[in-house]
């Protein structure tokens, strides 16, 4: 009777693995440092979770670190709806009873662990071979890995001959010891580097999420917005203008920056057959571009037998309900819901 979740969390491995060294460098001496290092390297992290038997009734979903930082609002809704339970703004805030997180200066959300590649412990080339370490983890959890498939067998054992960055600067106490270690190290590596070539051959890794969604920055944002609004803009005039030759008899109602906008799109034979009719030309005579405007008055007269596009996709409601209520009918009404120029919507 009880709604029991259990959450496992995944992230970056590469980005985990770094975090811990940097948790742990002031605290355990430098060898055995290095010795928990290379295990959290080959430990296999893919099916890590709670598996006790007395929990075998709960429920069980992965949710990714770097989600809960980047599009956290979103993804804790997501826990709120599968665990109903409602949402609350104490949900922002990553404290533990009260009290701010022992792992430093990262507060909430705060984006530095999703980007921060820890480059003063680790070099481009550690990560590298972090990322062919860890390539099966990083496929099905949507991280970035490296296709051990692209490298021989040799290839790859030559990657790992040369030192880690956390590596340099060991003290051992003897020649032996220090073999003795890399050995130890390598035969880690060679074993975890057999058993990645192994997922790879059998193609049994399943992606669980897609590619991590970094985002864009907020002038990529606006520049894709503007691309994608004038697009629209565009496809809207050809849609229009593909219309308007469709119809025998036509009114275009407001001379508007979208009106003007769409006539500019007609060639003179469709300007020839469309009526102009404007506000402007209620109290007095009105010309555009030497083609009388009507009133809208006349609509209801001289040209009941007409179709009415509104042009305006600022004032179109406005406009609809000015004609519907001088009695014209609804099924004469064409109305612009999208701007046929930037800066009119």
């Amino acid at each position: 009777m009880i709604n029991g979740q259990i959450i496992t969390i995944r992230r970056d491995d590469i980005a985990w693995l770094c975090s811990c060294t940097n948790f742990s460098k002031c605290r355990v001496e430098s060898i055995k440092l290095a010795n928990n290092i290379v295990k959290w390297m080959v430990q296999d992290n893919i099916d890590v979770g709670i598996k006790q038997e007395d929990l075998q009734f709960f429920e069980k979903f992965d949710a990714r670190f770097e989600d809960l930082k980047l599009h956290s609002e979103e993804e804790l809704l997501k826990i709120c709806e599968r665990m109903g339970i409602p949402w609350s703004d104490t949900m922002r805030h990553t404290t533990c009873e009260g009290k701010a997180s022992r792992m430093g200066a990262i507060r909430d959300f705060d984006l530095k662990p999703v980007f921060n590649k820890h480059e003063d412990e680790w070099s481009e080339f550690d990560r590298f071979r972090l990322f062919l370490i860890s390539s099966p983890y990083q496929k099905k959890y949507g991280y970035p890995y490296e296709d051990c498939m692209k490298f021989s067998r040799a290839e790859q054992w030559e990657f790992f001959l040369k030192e880690f960055r956390f590596q340099q600067g060991l003290q051992f106490e003897s020649t032996e010891s220090k073999a003795a270690y890399y050995l130890w190290v390598y035969e880690f590596i060679r074993q975890k580097l057999w058993e990645n070539r192994k997922h790879a051959i059998m193609d049994d890794i399943e992606p669980v999420f897609k590619p991590i969604e970094i985002g864009k920055s907020e002038e990529e944002s606006k520049k894709e917005l503007k691309a994608e609004k004038q697009g629209q803009i565009k496809t809207n005039r050809e849609q229009f203008v593909e219309l308007i030759k469709c119809k025998e008899k036509l009114v275009l109602y407001g001379l508007g920056a979208d009106g003007i906008a769409l006539w500019e799109c007609l060639d003179e034979t469709l300007r020839l057959c469309l009526v102009l009719c404007d506000k402007k030309a209620k109290s007095e005579t009105y010309y555009f571009q030497g083609k009388r405007v009507v009133s809208p008055d006349e609509l209801c007269t001289v040209y009941k037998d007409y179709e009415i596009l509104i042009t305006s996709s600022r004032f179109y409601r406005e406009i609809y309900m000015e004609l519907t209520d001088k009695g014209i009918d609804a099924d004469r009404l064409i109305c612009n819901r999208v701007p046929f120029c930037e800066g009119d919507g």
